[in-house]
């Protein structure tokens, strides 16, 4: 996902998480569609085959990902206002700071947020 957001710097990447019971398994990027650094949009013709392939897989999406490529990771006025997807979780990739990521993981309302927890797993 980082890596996928970096590949896309100075735009913003976009894409999702998948997998089951709460567990990511797989990342998919996708294109944007504005190729914006201000904005994205995912391509609904990937969004429509992504999701074919998970319900063969039994897999669901759980969360939302895209990168803020010159500004922290906190969710912008038009992230809240273009909130299509109610309450999945939406992840934002900050590139602000090219040394040091930041990789912040939010709930979406109308007019506010919350961060939600989040750990790295290894399941060896």
């Amino acid at each position: 996902m980082v890596a996928h957001c970096r590949s896309e710097w100075p735009l913003e990447a976009c894409g999702l998480l998948a997998g089951s019971d709460g567990v990511v398994t797989a990342v998919h990027t996708m294109r944007n569609v504005v190729a914006s650094e201000v904005r994205y949009e995912v391509d609904p013709r990937e969004l429509i085959e992504i999701n074919r392939g998970l319900r063969e897989r039994e897999e669901e999406i759980l969360a939302l990902y895209h990168s803020h490529p010159r500004t922290p990771a906190l969710p912008s006025k038009t992230d809240l206002r273009e909130n299509y997807w109610e309450d999945m979780p939406r992840i934002i990739v900050s590139l602000a700071d090219q040394d040091e990521v930041d990789v912040r993981i939010w709930r979406f309302y109308s007019a506010d947020y919350a961060e939600l927890s989040w750990e790295v797993i290894d399941e060896a």
